[in-house]
């Protein structure tokens, strides 16, 4: 850091410091944001830096890099008997001048280098630099992060129509139709109007399924999460498709019937979730399930048949070594079907 404080290198010092600023304490990241402001007191990354890891707005960057807010007074007027009046008025201009926004006006933006996009996109929330930096991004970037702020949004119907607006001008008729069942998907009995003229834009693009399928059941939720389900809009993907056509628990059972113990109810619950392609959320429950009753084997069954199926190496590694750090005894089944697991794994042989 001191190098590219020496070199008045702040760009790459701002970088650093936003790849590293989890090792360094709060006074050390302050000294280093104030060091590389009073090289350049607009730099944005410093200031994004200083906002999200410091919690300092404007008026309080100003303050610790002692930028001048106040409006300059005259000597000769300083040297004047100050009445009462001129007090009061002091006070006003200095309150007024005491905010210094960082941006004034309402023109658009301008051109935005890759270090800015980069910062905006990695400390604001998905839908808000979606926003910011509408008309800036490429096609990908900018669906991209669309998409993630459509997944995190409690009323992502305006995010959908701008994603649509960008898959059209793409001319992009997959993209289009994905976004478009989940349109249908989130508005349901609502928004017939807007969901007839983004299906008229998408038969502009071209003949597709998916299109056929929303005009002949557009407000049915069970027909629509069915469609869902067969396009892989449901964030299913590959491999969760293939987990979807065969049953968590192969022992026939009443549903109906209460289940008794916490290891049945866990596994009846990721049994709902899988149903409704959650498989994330399936796998959650049951790895939480397992660090909570260690001894209860058919958990792990399931968890296993799950990682096999859905191709989770990397959270099939993390559970093994937590389970070898938290558990001492293992059930002598789990050991067995862990070891041929692994087996299989090591053969190449998952997924066949």
């Amino acid at each position: 850091m001191n190098l590219w404080l020496e070199s008045k290198k702040v760009d790459q010092l701002s970088d650093s410091l936003t790849q590293y600023k989890s090792a360094f304490p709060n006074e050390i990241l302050a000294d280093y944001i104030k060091k590389g402001l009073a090289l350049d007191e607009n730099h944005l990354g410093l200031r994004v830096l200083a906002e999200s890891c410091l919690g300092w707005g404007v008026k309080k960057t100003a303050q610790e890099i002692g930028e001048k807010t106040e409006a300059p007074v005259s000597s000769s007027a300083s040297e004047r008997p100050k009445t009462l009046g001129k007090k009061k008025e002091s006070a006003q201009v200095s309150k007024s001048a005491s905010r210094k926004p960082l941006v004034v006006g309402e023109a658009a933006l301008g051109k935005i280098s890759s270090e800015e996009q980069g910062a905006v996109l990695s400390f604001m929330e998905p839908e808000q630099s979606v926003k910011l930096l509408k008309g800036s991004l490429t096609y990908d970037l900018a669906t991209k992060f669309l998409n993630k702020a459509i997944r995190t949004s409690a009323k992502p119907a305006a995010l959908l129509i701008d994603a649509l607006t960008l898959d059209f001008k793409a001319k992009n008729v997959d993209s289009f139709a994905e976004h478009l069942w989940h349109l249908y998907h989130n508005l349901g009995q609502s928004g017939r109007q807007v969901k007839e003229r983004m299906l008229g834009l998408g038969y502009t693009l071209g003949e597709h399924p998916v299109f056929e399928s929303l005009e002949a059941q557009p407000t049915d939720a069970a027909a629509l999460r069915e469609i869902g389900i067969q396009h892989g809009f449901l964030d299913l993907g590959a491999s969760q498709k293939k987990a979807r056509h065969r049953d968590l628990v192969t022992e026939v059972t009443d549903l109906d019937t209460e289940a008794k113990t916490p290891a049945e109810r866990a596994l009846k619950e990721a049994e709902s979730l899988l149903m409704y392609g959650q498989l994330d959320q399936s796998l959650d429950l049951l790895e939480r399930a397992i660090k909570a009753y260690p001894q209860e084997s058919q958990l792990y069954v399931a968890l296993f048949d799950l990682y096999e199926r859905a191709e989770e190496w990397e959270r099939l590694e993390k559970l093994l070594q937590d389970l070898r750090t938290q558990i001492q005894t293992l059930p002598e089944e789990v050991v067995l079907a862990m070891s041929q697991l692994l087996q299989r794994f090591n053969n190449g042989s998952f997924g066949h």
